[in-house]
């Protein structure tokens, strides 16, 4: 072959690969974005300078996730296991502490958290295993041993404490072990085995696995779902505060940029996990049920996309990040929404923060660039590519 015809070659598959870019799940996290540095700038514009320069710096990661094959993927399997691992581990030595929590490694002047790379990477490293063990897919040992492969990453997560992250790879888990079709009886003798061993250390330690604050927190909710009446000044003072802003904004919102209840600490740490309220505050119930339209057609195209991939390993991969975002939405929604505990989980690409940004855009990276070889696939065979149909 001339040079003449490699190169023609090239252009013509990365024509192809870029054709087959999906534009509805592209075109949703670009809005979602847009409405996310949108509402951080609303909060304080020092916080929005310094997102968007993230999301600048998130490009890289992203097209990472969107260029590199499958295969890659699956073969540093083990590589990626141990830089996961090992991070969790460097975050333990010299990790920097906020608010009670060693979560966080200086990169400069970014602070990068570990424990939300583990969420992507974790999914990666548990399909692999799965779908390596061939044969012994469904047998309890794989299910077991898959389990004995993302302990370590959780309780690594949990020592730091961050309960909430550690959940969320134990979702990318489940999910994985749904997507492979583990046998549920096996899934079901594992779930009783762990809350029993759980249990018995509770028991005989005389400790409880999660903290006081944790305590306070969830019985502050089933009390105030008892008796009807919310401690306004004591563990439901955060969220009351953004329950108020969220109501003040009526039908239509107080108009962006406008609302009043921002600033000075009336919502704390608004950017982050109630970000919501500031949302429903400036655009009201219209512009919350736009992005909550937003949220169903990201997830609803997301799964459309990964139920039509053929290999075992691309549609649980898919699945498993598409699970763990949507796990994210569901509690932080609950918490905004006063209807479960505030326990530290990002609205996926809203809230502020880069590490959280990040790992969203090699989510939806690491799906295009699935879907996008699943169209080029049945675009050689003359198959009509995913986006016609």
């Amino acid at each position: 072959m001339s040079l003449a015809d490699s190169i023609s070659d090239v252009g013509s598959k990365a024509t192809r690969r870029w054709l087959s870019f999906d534009p509805v799940l592209a075109i949703t996290t670009l809005f979602l974005i847009v409405f996310g540095l949108m509402s951080v700038l609303s909060v304080e514009k020092s916080l929005f300078t310094k997102q968007a320069l993230l999301l600048g710096i998130g490009f890289v990661p992203f097209m990472i996730a969107f260029t590199i094959p499958p295969a890659i993927w699956q073969r540093l399997s083990w590589l990626l296991y141990m830089i996961n691992v090992g991070m969790l581990l460097l975050v333990m030595f010299m990790g920097n502490s906020k608010g009670g929590a060693q979560r966080w490694i200086d990169i400069g002047p970014i602070g990068f958290q570990p424990s939300e790379m583990s969420k992507f990477l974790t999914v990666l490293t548990v399909t692999t295993f799965f779908v390596h063990r061939g044969d012994d897919l469904r047998s309890f040992s794989t299910l077991l041993l898959s389990l004995l492969h993302v302990i370590p990453v959780v309780l690594l997560i949990a020592i730091q404490p961050h309960y909430a992250a550690a959940a969320s790879v134990l979702v990318g888990w489940i999910a994985v072990a749904v997507v492979v079709r583990v046998n549920w009886k096996h899934m079901a003798i594992l779930f009783v085995a762990m809350s029993v061993l759980l249990g018995g250390y509770s028991a005989v330690s005389g400790k409880s696995l999660l903290r006081g604050y944790h305590m306070d927190r969830i019985g502050a909710l089933f009390t105030g779902i008892k008796t009807g009446k919310k401690d306004t000044q004591g563990q439901d003072f955060q969220v009351n505060r953004g329950l108020i802003s969220i109501g003040i904004g009526g039908a239509s919102g107080q108009g962006y940029l406008q609302g009043e209840f921002k600033g000075a600490a009336f919502v704390p740490e608004q950017e982050n996990d109630l970000i919501f309220s500031v949302i429903g505050q400036e655009w009201g119930f219209a512009g919350s049920i736009f992005l909550l339209t937003l949220y169903l057609v990201f997830f609803l195209r997301g799964w459309q996309l990964c139920l039509k991939m053929e290999d075992l390993w691309s549609r649980s991969v898919c699945l498993a990040l598409l699970a763990v975002m949507a796990f994210h939405w569901t509690v932080n929604m609950a918490m905004n929404l006063g209807i479960g505990p505030v326990i530290g989980l990002w609205l996926p690409f809203i809230s502020y923060g880069g590490t959280a940004l990040w790992v969203c855009l090699m989510m939806v990276g690491l799906i295009l660039n699935l879907n996008s070889i699943q169209s080029e696939e049945q675009f050689s065979r003359g198959a009509p590519k995913a986006w016609m149909r």
